[in-house]
């Protein structure tokens, strides 16, 4: 999908929706300059992702990401932030995203790609 401001719950509600109705509701990649709300992350922890990618380099607001990274992480969800949507038209991926192995963080750089597997 692709947003930009920032996103609501309603937003994240339809967000949810459309990539369930994809067969691809657990993993979701986001593009575009976008910010995740606090009531956004909500929906997106209640709904029980796996995953959630955007273009940004926080999840959450630039000035205080600290809520919503609480809120998502709080919840299980793995962030995958800074990654690169541009051409990505929306459909259905195989993601494989490798980070590097750095001891005592809790994030680390990685190569992701992207395998369309919407005609599967």
């Amino acid at each position: 999908c692709h947003h930009n401001g920032d996103m609501t719950a309603s937003d994240a509600e339809i967000i949810i929706e459309k990539t369930s109705n994809a067969g691809a509701g657990e993993r979701i990649l986001v593009g575009g300059k976008m910010t995740v709300t606090d009531k956004a992350a909500e929906v997106f922890a209640k709904a029980r992702i796996k995953l959630f990618g955007n273009e940004g380099v926080s999840v959450g607001p630039v000035n205080a990401p600290m809520a919503v990274h609480l809120i998502m992480l709080g919840a299980d969800i793995v962030l995958l932030e800074g990654i690169v949507l541009e051409n990505v038209k929306e459909g259905k991926y195989f993601l494989s995203a490798m980070p590097l192995n750095i001891s005592g963080v809790d994030g680390a750089p990685c190569r992701a790609y992207l395998i369309d597997i919407s005609d599967s």
